[in-house]
This record gives structure tokens, sequence and C-alpha cells, in this order.
């Protein structure tokens, strides 16, 4: 798990785990739902911008970063669904399944 414990003192900063090849990976274990198989489209946070970007550097997760300056927290999760985006964040409530 890189960066976990600086994610943890500074909350809008992103922090990654990587699985072993070959290693189980719990998200690709059988679920059956409604809404389909899925994935983190879009991940809005607040906090700063230009720490961010230092933090996350070239890795091609950034692109599905975005940042807005503010407070410290996560703003927004946008999940990809077979159904379509469902959205998750304070101001945009939530579709349920």
């Amino acid at each position: 798990m890189a960066g976990i414990e600086q994610a943890a003192a500074e909350p809008f900063l992103p922090f990654f785990i990587e699985w072993a090849p070959g290693g189980f990976f719990p998200g690709r274990a059988f679920a059956d739902h409604k809404a389909g198989a899925s994935k983190i489209k879009q991940l809005t946070v607040s906090g700063d911008p230009q720490r961010v970007a230092l933090w996350l550097g070239t890795s091609p997760l950034a692109t599905a970063i975005v940042v807005r300056a503010g407070s410290p927290k996560v703003a927004q999760i946008v999940v990809s669904t077979a159904a379509g985006p469902l959205v998750l964040g304070a101001n945009q409530g939530r579709r349920q399944y």
C-alpha cells in the first residue's frame, strides 16, 4: 500500500493498493448485483490542487481524479455501471438500484 500514512494525514490525497501478479484480488470476486459490473470512473476531491498533482506525478490514474480547491474531503465518486453512471456525493444525491 503506497502512501497510506501520508494520505491519512492529508485526507484529500489518494492512496493505491497494488496486488501481486496472480494474487487474489477481492474486486474480481463474483457478486450478483442488479447494477451489473462496475468500476470507479472518476473521483472528485477538495484540497490543494498543486499538492495532489505533485503527489500523483505522472500516474495514469491522475486523469480520473478531479481536484478542486477547498477544505480537504472526497466530494464525489462516479461509478460506471451497465445501467449508466452512478454518482455518489453530497450534492448529487444517490441513485438506488
